[in-house]
């Protein structure tokens, strides 16, 4: 199944002849909106962000990948202290290289970071990576991994969620005989263990977000030659995971990120991928008791990608990704929900190149923040893109 919210992997093969990247420049400010551009720092090559999350106004992390030296990926976090973000050194692991897909910002001393490390470049396995910050440095935490074959044994996690530094949730896919299978595992302060959920489809699971460890929603998307790529909703109840009914779309519909307000308030939120390519984001709301299409007004961009959504209220949810304008120009995509109905916020830009959002998370401080990357028209390398909204 594509992955377009890791969209940078295919373009590996580009940057790896990178000499050096020059620095971006942002657009003019705009008077009409509240989100800025924040200046972030880069390793040497081509760097990404893929999500962010914080636990303070002065403390939040934005986690990815860059090419190492020896140009293979490696994982990149990156840290705000109230006044600039920083690099902070992360472990890696992977013979074939490292990457970050999820942040759970505990605390100012605890944070938490997923991906996965690739294995033998000769196969297609690859092993869970948990990392944790303690304060002063990020190390491994063993987690399992129970797809073993040799050539196709593939872990992978691509969220997480602390309900507490005891009570850690963490979300992906694994390979089975049978194609792709949800991967959920938890933290119990002592150890990562599996959570067992139903596997008798083709699935594969993007994210999680809940009230409490009792009412948690994970999506992604299932698979099946009737129907094609078709939204996926389990439901963890405290005690077993349920996958939960959605609407029927059209074939090609993923979701990639959910937000939870309440027991009987949750968002979904993802792309419909059709054969004319109009590519159009999707909604899903959860009223308590049945999962829906939120319809929305058709944009006129033809590529809109939506890749990850974040709750203040019942009436203020965002989301956060990318379109293209003027036929292939690529621009950041913000919307927000203000009770009634969606609409697309103005948001800054880096000039002369692509901007891409993918992470979303709500800054303690009142504001908001968006993480991904920005690629130049001259393509000299991938550089990291974060914005951040000021308090309404």
């Amino acid at each position: 199944m594509p992955r377009l919210r890791s969209l940078a992997v295919m373009c590996v093969a580009v940057s790896l002849a990178v000499v050096a990247a020059v620095p971006a420049k942002a657009s003019p400010p705009d008077l009409t909106t509240r989100w800025s551009i924040v200046s972030s720092p880069n390793e040497e090559g081509s760097d990404w962000l893929l999500a962010v999350d914080a636990s303070e106004d002065d403390s939040a992390w934005a986690v990815g990948y860059y090419i190492g030296p020896e140009g293979v990926l490696e994982a990149l976090a990156e840290r705000w202290d109230g006044s600039a973000w920083t690099l902070v050194e992360t472990p890696n692991v992977g013979p074939a290289g490292d990457q970050l897909y999820g942040v759970a910002a505990v605390s100012p001393s605890d944070a938490w970071a997923v991906g996965y490390a690739a294995g033998d470049p000769d196969t297609y396995t690859s092993t869970t990576l948990v990392e944790r910050w303690d304060g002063s440095a990020w190390s491994v935490v063993p987690s399992p991994n129970p797809s073993d074959d040799s050539i196709y044994g593939a872990n992978q996690l691509y969220d997480v969620h602390a309900f507490a530094g005891d009570d850690v949730w963490a979300a992906g896919w694994q390979w089975t005989p049978i194609g792709s299978a949800p991967l959920i595992e938890r933290w119990n302060g002592r150890r990562w263990r599996v959570s067992p959920t139903p596997q008798d489809q083709d699935r594969q699971v993007q994210a999680l977000d809940g009230t409490s460890s009792s009412d948690i929603w994970a999506v992604g998307t299932a698979f099946t030659f009737s129907d094609g790529h078709q939204p996926l909703a389990m439901h963890w109840d405290g005690r077993s995971w349920t996958v939960v009914p959605t609407p029927k779309v059209p074939d090609d519909t993923y979701l990639n990120d959910v937000a939870v307000v309440s027991p009987t308030d949750a968002w979904a939120v993802g792309y419909t991928l059709p054969r004319d390519l109009d590519i159009q984001p999707l909604f899903l709301h959860w009223d308590g008791s049945t999962w829906g299409v939120v319809s929305t007004p058709h944009l006129p961009s033809t590529y809109n990608y939506l890749q990850s959504i974040a709750a203040v209220s019942k009436d203020e949810v965002w989301a956060a990704g990318y379109r293209t304008v003027n036929d292939h120009q690529v621009v950041s995509l913000v919307e927000r929900w203000d009770g009634a109905r969606w609409r697309v916020d103005a948001s800054p830009n880096v000039v002369d190149g692509g901007n891409y959002l993918y992470g979303l998370a709500v800054d303690p401080g009142g504001g908001l923040w968006s993480a991904g990357y920005f690629y130049p028209h001259d393509f000299s390398g991938f550089r990291t893109l974060i914005l951040h909204r000021s308090p309404s």
